[in-house]
C-alpha cells in the first residue's frame, strides 16, 4: 500500500505544480493587458490624459515650465539615471535660430538625438558640429506628408550661390514670401533640387534614429506595435509647422513637450487648429512671440495666452 500512495501523493503533487505553473502564466498576460490599457487611455482619453501619467518613463512634469531652457532642465533632472531623447525636424546647421543648441551643447551625453535637416550646406555643418555626440543620429532629408514626398524625393528651391543654402521648399514660398506658390522656384537666383523625404514619424525614428536612442524610447505593446516615448520634440519648418504636427501618430508617439514655431502660421486656420489639437491631446501651452512651447503636466489648466 505504502508505494501506491507514494504514487498518489506524486501526482497529486505534480498536478498541483502544473496548476500554479497555469494560473502563473494566466496572470502575466492579465497584468500585462491592465498596465497596457492604463497606458493607453492616458493617450487617447482626452479626459484623462493632462492628468495621467502615461507610463513610468514618460511623467507629466508637475508645473508648466515656462520656456525651452526650463523645459530641457525639467526633463534631465527626471532622466537622472537615463539618457533624454529629443528629435529636431529642421535642425537648420545646429546654431542658427536653433532653441536647443545654447542649452545642450554641454550636456551633449546626457542627450540623444534625431536631427533632421534636408539642405546639404546646412545638414553639413550640422553634422560636424555635433560629430563628438555620442549615438545621436542625422537624416539628410525632409518630413513630410505623402502627397508632397514623391517617389522618395521632394522638391527644394535652393540658391544659386555657392556655398549658401536656403530652407524654402516649393510649398511654403507663399507662406515666406506671400507669394503664389504655384510659380515655383525663382529661376533668377534659386533652382529646384530633389531631396530624400520620409512621411511619418514612425518611418523616420525607425528608419534612421540611433539604436541607443530606440533602446531609451521605444515602448514594446503586446501587440509588437511601437511607441516612441521621446522627451523633446522640436520643429523649425518655416510655415510648415502645423503640417508636422498633424503627421503625428499618437499611437506610437508621445512627446513630453513640443516647441514649435508660430510666426509663419495661418492666424485664423492653422495657429488656433495646432493649439487646439494639443490641448485635447493633454498639453498645457505657453506662446511666445515667435513660438509656442506645449508639454505634458499633472494637473489640468486651460492654457496661457
Amino acid at each position: 500500500m505504502r508505494p501506491m500512495k507514494i504514487h498518489a501523493f506524486s501526482k497529486a503533487a505534480t498536478a498541483l505544480l502544473l496548476l500554479l505553473v497555469v494560473v502563473m502564466l494566466l496572470r502575466i498576460p492579465l497584468n500585462y493587458e491592465h498596465s497596457k490599457s492604463d497606458f493607453q487611455s492616458g493617450c487617447e482619453d482626452r479626459s484623462l490624459a493632462p492628468d495621467h501619467a502615461l507610463n513610468a518613463r514618460l511623467q507629466p512634469f508637475e508645473t508648466m515650465p515656462e520656456n525651452v531652457g526650463d523645459a530641457l532642465s525639467a526633463i534631465l533632472k527626471k532622466r537622472s539615471n537615463s539618457r533624454a531623447t529629443f528629435v529636431q525636424i529642421g535642425a537648420n546647421n545646429g546654431v542658427m535660430f536653433d532653441p536647443l543648441y545654447p542649452h545642450i551643447k554641454t550636456k551633449k551625453s546626457a542627450w540623444i538625438g534625431l536631427q533632421v535637416e534636408p539642405q546639404p550646406v546646412l545638414f553639413s555643418s550640422l553634422a560636424v558640429l555635433h560629430a563628438d555626440a555620442p549615438d545621436w543620429a542625422f537624416y539628410h532629408g525632409a518630413l513630410v506628408s505623402p502627397k508632397l514626398c514623391i517617389n522618395g524625393t521632394l522638391p527644394f528651391c535652393e540658391t544659386k550661390t555657392p556655398g549658401e543654402g536656403t530652407w524654402l521648399t516649393q510649398g511654403q514660398l507663399n507662406s515666406v514670401f506671400e507669394r503664389d506658390s504655384t510659380i515655383g522656384c525663382n529661376p533668377r537666383f534659386m533652382h529646384t533640387k530633389l531631396r530624400p523625404c520620409v512621411t511619418s514619424f514612425d518611418q523616420l525614428i525607425g528608419n534612421h534614429a540611433s539604436p541607443v536612442f530606440l533602446k531609451h524610447a521605444l515602448h514594446k505593446s503586446k501587440l509588437s506595435n511601437s511607441r516612441f516615448n521621446i522627451d523633446f520634440l522640436q520643429i523649425d519648418v518655416e510655415g510648415k509647422d502645423y503640417e508636422v504636427l498633424k503627421m503625428i501618430n499618437w499611437d506610437t508617439l508621445y512627446p513630453q513637450c513640443i516647441h514649435y514655431e508660430h510666426s509663419h502660421l495661418d492666424k485664423l486656420t492653422d495657429e488656433p487648429s495646432a493649439r487646439q489639437d494639443l490641448e485635447e491631446k493633454g498639453y498645457t501651452l505657453v506662446k511666445g512671440e515667435y513660438d509656442v512651447l506645449a508639454c505634458l503636466i499633472v494637473t489640468k489648466s486651460k492654457n496661457a495666452t
